[in-house]
């Protein structure tokens, strides 16, 4: 007997799932300092908790179609109406949920969920415990509207949505200068990949006149509709009509800026090269915050968008190629900082970075189901590090200095145990989730990346190999410094790992790191089998009607990606052994006293030196940018502001009018006899100017 499922009523309730944690970050903010501590995390994890429950729901017949009496399921919207209107541009307010969005609707608020329950025993001695928990309720309802939503504009609230909560969160203890600054500089870096995806906006208006996702129904423009539509023969054409034919371009070009556009936007919130720099600053809010931002929510978003825009950057080829060179470089580059990284949360914030680069790189090559695959994993395993770290800063009283802690593993079994968990599945050891799902991502970069500028996806290949083995190496470091040897300060000899609060979400995303394995891995038994006879890992298989129309269009073969599988997997696990070996050697059996004499030689000092002050991107961007801008600032307000607006707009009537009082002042004295001289002045000036000129102004006038 199958199940009935009522698509109606699902269709229905698609808005409650972000209003709901919406609803709930309202209750708390306006009335959470009446509740109880108890009632507060109720209503916060009670919300995440239906709405996860409601995309579990959703995500079942997508998943299970033969339980289900409806069949198969792709896809279902819902349109509330007109959102807004102007100069023939209608914008709905309309969601939709796929087997793209499903997913990570799924991921979002399943680990948002475990964060709420780890921040219960975290934050219990907070006073600000309700504003905290509101917070988080508004970050998870606005990702929640950013991956639902069914247009560009709508996309674009809960985007900003998610920069305003992360300037919220991250400048938690607000009356810390530095955390402020963090909260306020993830902000300001962020606005200048927003600009990128308004303009991206803009130039999608300007040349398709929508910016609908996917048609619902049977009627409505769309994006999606458009490009099928339109299809890769009409690139050379110059643009006829519309706000972009003056300006001479070809559809080509115009698709291409408008995907640069967009990748900037995506670059400022998946943290890509140069505007990576907010990223590390936001370890300054609360771990549980860092969790949130860093594993499932802020930082995929742009990840997201270029996968749900799939079909679109697969019309240009040379944005591809821009985002794989620029995602490639990211994960080098933020391996190599966090290899000298002694702050225990900074190393994993750039080990986010790097591991963003992979997914960009993933898009840029055209592997579109391994990045979204590597998105949901990394969820798992980096929500359990960070986690994970939070249970050993509390446990060694916030201290955060790797080269202070070691000797943990006998005093954290859980911690420690979840920890080696996730650490393994970073790395890409076999057979856990993260080795199925990075690795896959290098091995379609080198076997069956589709034809783009010469050289782009195989140099990309070598430098994300290079980057995994990075991610190895640093993540072993960590690993050793923190829970193998001996305590190496009093805080570390005398940690307590906290109670089931912190230890159950770290076991639920430690199990997850591992079973998460089955839905990549070709041989598992879930796999399909495609008709070339080759495994097809389940993920792929599931959201392949997402990504078919970008496959087509790029003339993807997805079972090429197979080819050379065990190759490329042997490659993978020596890179990852290494690594760890290389960590094992450097950090477990001494050999960085044995080489404490080579940095003592003045070029490795000096490069060593460069890698631990972060290749002085901050400060350039200091000289380059700050200091420009503050010096125009205050030109700016010492001459509009403080000379023209108030000194002459403001201030100048009033001054004005002061000094016409004080000359009548002299006039209007109360003095009736000088009033007398006055008036007979007066008259005597009149009756002389009368007798001099009045003849004359009587005949200009026209008398006789």
């Amino acid at each position: 007997m199958k199940i009935d499922w009522d698509v109606k009523t699902i269709e229905d309730s698609l808005f409650l799932i972000p209003l709901l944690p919406l609803l709930g970050a309202a209750a708390l903010g306006l009335f959470g300092r009446r509740l109880r501590r108890p009632d507060v995390h109720l209503i916060a994890c009670g919300t995440v908790a239906t709405a996860g429950l409601l995309v579990a729901l959703i995500l079942l017949p997508m998943a299970f179609p033969v339980l289900f009496a409806s069949g198969p399921v792709v896809s279902i919207g819902s349109t509330l109406g007109t959102w807004f209107s102007a100069g023939g541009i209608s914008v709905a307010a309309s969601l939709f949920v796929d087997h793209l969005n499903a997913v990570l609707a799924l991921v979002v608020s399943g680990v948002g969920l475990l964060i709420h329950v780890y921040s219960i025993e975290y934050m219990a001695e907070e006073k600000d415990y309700a504003r905290y928990f509101a917070y988080l309720n508004l970050f998870v309802g606005f990702m929640l509207l950013l991956v639902l939503a069914n247009d560009l504009v709508l996309m674009f609230v809960g985007w900003e949505g998610v920069g305003l909560c992360s300037y919220l969160l991250i400048g938690f203890w607000y009356d810390d200068d530095a955390k402020a600054l963090a909260g306020r500089k993830a902000f300001v870096v962020n606005r200048v990949g927003d600009f990128g995806f308004l303009l991206g906006i803009f130039t999608l208006l300007a040349l398709f006149g929508t910016t609908s996702i996917q048609p619902l129904g049977t009627g409505g423009d769309s994006l999606a509709g458009a490009v099928r539509a339109f299809g890769p023969g009409r690139l050379g054409a110059v643009v006829s009509s519309g706000p972009l034919a003056a300006l001479g371009l070809t559809y080509g070009h115009a698709i291409t800026l408008a995907c640069l556009f967009l990748f900037l936007g995506a670059a400022g919130k998946s943290a890509q090269f140069p505007l990576y720099v907010w990223l590390p600053d936001a370890m300054a809010g609360p771990t549980p915050v860092s969790a949130l931002i860093h594993a499932a929510t802020m930082v995929t978003a742009g990840v997201y968008l270029l996968a749900r825009l799939s079909f679109l950057f697969a019309l240009s080829t040379t944005a591809m190629a821009m985002v794989a060179a620029v995602g490639a470089f990211t994960a080098l580059f933020a391996a190599l900082l966090a290899c000298a990284q002694n702050d225990l949360k900074k190393v994993l914030a750039y080990s986010t970075v790097s591991q963003l680069g992979f997914m960009v790189l993933a898009a840029g090559v055209g592997a579109w189901w391994q990045a979204v695959f590597h998105l949901v994993t990394h969820a798992f395993f980096k929500a359990c590090l960070f986690l994970g770290a939070g249970s050993v800063i509390l446990a060694c009283h916030h201290q955060q200095d790797i080269r202070k802690l070691g000797g943990l593993r006998r005093r954290m079994k859980s911690t420690s145990a979840t920890f080696l968990i996730a650490t393994l599945a970073i790395t890409g050891v076999a057979p856990l989730s993260g080795f199925f799902s990075k690795d896959a991502i290098l091995h379609f970069a080198h076997a069956a990346a589709p034809a783009g500028p010469a050289g782009v996806a195989h140099l990309a290949w070598i430098v994300g190999t290079l980057a995994a083995l990075g991610t190895a190496f640093y993540m072993f470091r960590l690993y050793f410094l923190v829970f193998e040897g001996e305590p190496r300060s009093e805080q570390a000899a005398h940690a307590t790992e906290r109670g089931l609060a912190v230890t159950i979400p770290l076991w639920i995303l430690g199990a997850l790191s591992v079973v998460a394995v089955v839905w990549g891995w070709p041989w598992a038994p879930f796999a399909m089998t495609t008709r070339s006879g080759l495994r097809e890992p389940l993920f792929q298989n599931f959201t392949s009607p997402v990504f078919g129309l970008a496959n087509r269009i790029l003339g993807v073969d997805p079972a090429a990606a197979h080819q050379g599988l065990l190759g490329a997997m042997a490659l993978a696990l020596a890179v990852a052994w290494a690594g760890l070996g290389a960590a094992w050697w450097l950090y477990r059996r001494g050999g960085i006293a044995k080489l404490a004499p080579l940095f003592e030689r003045r070029p490795v000092r000096w490069i060593h030196a460069l890698v631990a002050h972060k290749f002085y991107v901050d400060e350039v961007f200091h000289f380059a940018l700050v200091l420009p801008l503050r010096a125009v600032a205050t030109l700016a307000f010492h001459l509009v502001d403080r000379r023209a607006i108030d000194g002459f707009l403001v201030h100048g009537p009033a001054r004005v009018t002061g000094w016409a009082g004080r000359a009548l002042r002299y006039l209007q004295n109360g003095d009736l006899q000088r009033y007398a001289a006055v008036m007979a002045i007066g008259a005597v000036v009149t009756v002389a100017f009368v007798l001099s000129v009045g003849k004359d102004l009587f005949q200009l006038f026209g008398g006789n």
